[in-house]
């Protein structure tokens, strides 16, 4: 039976598999041999890499967790999530699979309990590599499991043992932000952290806060079938993104069945019988731009997406103005997340946009929606003296 203060849900085997590996029912915290180095307190991505990291350096190193290893990433965030999310562009291929002059035949069918049930295999397959044999037996950390509190400036007490250390690491993540908003915590709500325990499908979901995780999981559930609104006090949906990609996004939420309720705020929750009634407020916001040169390519200009029929996009390069040093960049495709890392890694070598025009981008591939970027901008150093000298040279030389 797995432990009701671990806030998991259901006891079934996936879940248990994931236990015994991130929370084992059946571990005893080590007995402390003298001081640690270093003390890591929270066993989510940050932590566990600070662990790592230092103990493979030759530290000896103690990490506490008081719930699941791995945190949010593997339990309640990105895993899940995205099995979750595959599930639903399965159902969003399928109901739109005429466009490609594909039939499917009958209606599209989504059983929310089996979604569910494969996230939760999924999970429970990948939670071995943050697992907490591994982390005691491959790196040599000693695991705790329990709450932990400070008790010196080079103490901490855990399970009513006491570890002195050297350097300490706080990594306890974050939580979701509980607005104080009068009848909502008495008709009850869903965050990140039990949304995956689900295994019925929600009728109508309203979403409070249209940012990143409320659009993606809105998104989600709006393709599974579930009738879904998101309320966001700011005047544009994913309000700390670029204005036209969050048009573009809010169009797709709302032809997947999502409505998007801007500049709206949530006052207070009734229960009208078995029913949650949401009132609501409009109000006013403001999103404030800097001095940059911006180089945009449409994925309809992209001959890998005209292909794939995935037109609908851009992608928006914002160079320091006069040079093509990357500031940032926004990129709406259906393949971003994997096209985004090549913008990031040149951020981070200091690698400029300009550089990609030497760049071989497989063809067709929708990667070259890059290279177009930087053609664009290396179009800008061809200025009208620089094109009257170019001219002269090659009549010259010809």
């Amino acid at each position: 039976m797995i432990d009701p203060q671990l806030n998991l849900s259901p006891d079934d085997e996936h879940n248990t598999e994931l236990v015994a590996n991130v929370h084992p029912p059946e571990w005893r915290n080590p007995t402390p041999q003298g001081r640690y180095n270093l003390v890591v307190l929270g066993a989510g991505t940050a932590g566990l890499v600070a662990a790592a990291g230092a103990a493979g350096m030759g530290a000896k190193v103690a990490l506490i967790e008081r719930q699941l290893m791995g945190g949010d990433c593997l339990n309640v965030g990105c895993v899940p999530s995205k099995a979750v999310i595959r599930s639903a562009h399965a159902a969003h291929d399928l109901l739109t699979a005429d466009r490609f002059g594909v039939r499917a035949g009958g209606e599209v069918e989504v059983d929310f309990a089996a979604v569910m049930e494969r996230m939760r295999h999924i999970r429970a397959g990948i939670s071995p590599n943050d697992s907490a044999k591994r982390f005691a037996e491959t790196y040599g950390i000693d695991i705790y499991f329990g709450a932990a509190r400070f008790v010196g400036r080079d103490t901490v007490e855990v399970d009513g043992t006491t570890l002195r250390f050297a350097k300490a690491v706080i990594a306890t993540g974050a939580r979701a932000t509980v607005p104080p908003v009068p009848g909502l915590a008495e008709a009850g709500f869903l965050t990140n952290h039990n949304v995956f325990n689900l295994t019925e499908q929600p009728r109508r979901l309203a979403v409070v806060g249209g940012g990143p995780i409320g659009a993606e999981l809105s998104q989600t559930f709006a393709r599974l079938g579930t009738e879904v609104t998101i309320i966001e006090r700011a005047d544009q949906f994913l309000q700390r993104e670029d204005r036209d990609a969050a048009e573009i996004l809010k169009a797709s939420m709302e032809r997947d069945g999502g409505g998007v309720r801007l500049s709206t705020s949530l006052e207070r929750v009734d229960m009208v019988g078995d029913d949650k009634v949401l009132v609501l407020k409009t109000a006013d916001g403001e999103e404030k731009g800097l001095s940059v040169d911006t180089y945009e390519v449409e994925m309809a200009d992209v001959d890998r997406a005209i292909t794939d029929g995935d037109t609908e996009g851009f992608l928006k390069v914002h160079c320091k103005k006069g040079t093509d040093t990357i500031l940032g960049a926004t990129i709406v495709a259906r393949r971003a997340g994997e096209m985004i890392s090549e913008i990031t890694t040149a951020m981070v070598g200091g690698m400029g946009l300009g550089s990609f025009s030497g760049v071989i981008h497989p063809y067709p591939t929708q990667t070259e929606v890059i290279r177009r970027a930087a053609d664009a901008y290396n179009r800008t150093k061809l200025t009208p003296t620089t094109a009257k000298i170019l001219k002269k040279w090659f009549s010259w030389t010809r």
